[in-house]
C-alpha cells in the first residue's frame, strides 16, 4: 500500500498536456472554469451559503479533471523493469487506479462536508452530488494521439459524462442553498442519472478496463502512449 500511495502521487507529470488536442478531458476545459464563474457571479447577493457552495460542490470535480490530465495510469519505465508477474503487475495498476478514485472521493467528500453547516443539504443532495463525482472521478485521459471511430466514442462519452455531471452538481448548488424547489428538482436529477449517465458510465467502464490492460505490458503501453 505505501509504494502505491508513493507511485500514485509521483506520476503527475505536467507534461502529459502536451500533445492533448485530441484528449476529451481537455476539450472540455470550459466546463471546469465557466460553471464556477457562472455560478458565483450569478448570484446578485452573493451570499456566504451560495459561494461555499459553489466551492464545495463544484471545485472537487473540477480538480478530479486537471487530475486526470495530468496522470497516466500506466507505470514509469523503471517498475516495469522490476520483477513482477503480468498479474502481479496487473493487480497493482488496478490498486494504484482505485486508489485514485478513492482520493477523489475523499476530496468530494470533504467538499459536500464543508457546505452542510452553510446550505440546505441533505442526505439526498449530498448523495446526488456525490454519484455524480464519482462518475467523473473513475474517468482515465484518451489517448493523446489515437484517431478514429473508437477515439472519437470515447472522447464523446467523456464529454457527455462530464457535461452531464457538472451541469447535476450545478443545479444541486441552486438546490442546496434553497434557490430552487427541492422535491420535484431532485427526483428529475435522481431519474436523469439513472436513465442517462449511469448508462454512459457502463459503456465507458470498457474503455477503462482497456487502458488499464494496455498499461500491464510496457510495449503495449508505449504503443498506445506514442
Amino acid at each position: 500500500m505505501k509504494n502505491i500511495v508513493r507511485d500514485y502521487f509521483a506520476a503527475f507529470r505536467i507534461s502529459r498536456l502536451k500533445g492533448t488536442k485530441n484528449n476529451g478531458l481537455f476539450l472540455l476545459a470550459y466546463f471546469i472554469v465557466m460553471p464556477v464563474l457562472i455560478g458565483v457571479s450569478g448570484n446578485v447577493n452573493f451570499r456566504w451559503e451560495y459561494i461555499a457552495a459553489s466551492a464545495g460542490i463544484l471545485l472537487p470535480m473540477g480538480l478530479s479533471c486537471l487530475d486526470t490530465l495530468f496522470r497516466s495510469p500506466g507505470l514509469d519505465k523503471m517498475l516495469y523493469l522490476c520483477p513482477m508477474s503480468r498479474e502481479e503487475r496487473k493487480k497493482y495498476i488496478y490498486n494504484r487506479y482505485c486508489f485514485g478514485v478513492g482520493v477523489h472521493m475523499f476530496i468530494s467528500l470533504m467538499g459536500v462536508c464543508l457546505i452542510i453547516p452553510f446550505s440546505h443539504c441533505d442526505i439526498f443532495s449530498a448523495m446526488q452530488i456525490l454519484m455524480n463525482d464519482f462518475l467523473v472521478a473513475v474517468l482515465i485521459a484518451s489517448d493523446r494521439n489515437r484517431e478514429g471511430d473508437m477515439a472519437d466514442r470515447e472522447i464523446g462519452l467523456q464529454i457527455g459524462i462530464i457535461a452531464s455531471a457538472f451541469i447535476s452538481n450545478i443545479i444541486e448548488t441552486a438546490v442546496v442553498t434553497d434557490e430552487l424547489p427541492e422535491l420535484i428538482v431532485k427526483l428529475v436529477l435522481f431519474l436523469i442519472f439513472v436513465m442517462a449517465q449511469l448508462p454512459l458510465a457502463v459503456i465507458y467502464g470498457r474503455y477503462v478496463k482497456q487502458r488499464l490492460d494496455d498499461a500491464v505490458c510496457y510495449e503495449t503501453w508505449q504503443r498506445r502512449a506514442a
